[in-house]
């Protein structure tokens, strides 16, 4: 499953659109490419705050309660935040799980806010 040119891939994406190339260049920089199979867990939700968000490169995740509800699916191009998750799952614990081979781009809100502030504040805005 290899996944295309990261570059284009966010340069795709409507929110990183509008951003220059040597801006995307540094959120990559800043970032890190993670692989999935199907089944595997991104992130088990309620155990910590993600601090992260991530952008799907290809493939689907799914949001899962505890009790094991779907409460949404999500794929190729969609961001994913700590703050969209939270409002979702409104204080329940569960697990974002890979659907099917997934690519994610992950970014880490404390690395984004100490080297990309311009970026970070633009995001909060947008979630």
């Amino acid at each position: 499953m290899p996944s295309t040119n990261l570059l284009d891939q966010l340069q795709a994406c409507p929110f990183f659109a509008s951003l220059q190339e040597t801006d995307l260049q540094l959120l990559l920089h800043y970032g890190k490419l993670n692989i999935f199979s199907e089944g595997k867990t991104v992130h088990n939700i309620g155990e910590q705050s993600m601090d992260m968000f991530f952008l799907i490169l290809s493939g689907e995740i799914a949001i899962i309660t505890g009790t094991g509800k779907v409460l949404q699916q999500m794929g190729r191009g969609d961001l994913v935040s700590d703050l969209d998750v939270s409002l979702l799952m409104n204080g329940k614990t569960g697990v974002i799980q890979a659907v099917r081979p997934t690519e994610i781009f992950v970014w880490y809100v404390g690395v984004i806010q100490k080297h990309l502030p311009v970026f970070m504040k633009r995001l909060m805005e947008l979630t």
